[in-house]
């Protein structure tokens, strides 16, 4: 009776842990796809424009 208990209990404890894999699993792909939809966000804002070293304006300052 004892070995049938341990048996089961082995099982539930394997089962736990398919379920929890399956569950990180989940998450971790859940968390990938709002990563990627942040960073395309992020990607899509207007970036503020660099000057070019032609566009560069000298100032004359001889005295």
């Amino acid at each position: 009776m004892s070995s049938i208990a341990g048996m089961m209990s082995q099982q539930v404890a394997s089962i736990q842990k398919t379920l929890n894999i399956s569950l990180l699993n989940s998450q971790l792909a859940t968390n990938t796809a709002q990563a990627m939809v942040m960073l395309d966000q992020v990607q899509q804002q207007p970036q503020a424009v660099q000057p070019k070293d032609s566009d560069a304006s000298f100032i004359d300052v001889r005295v």
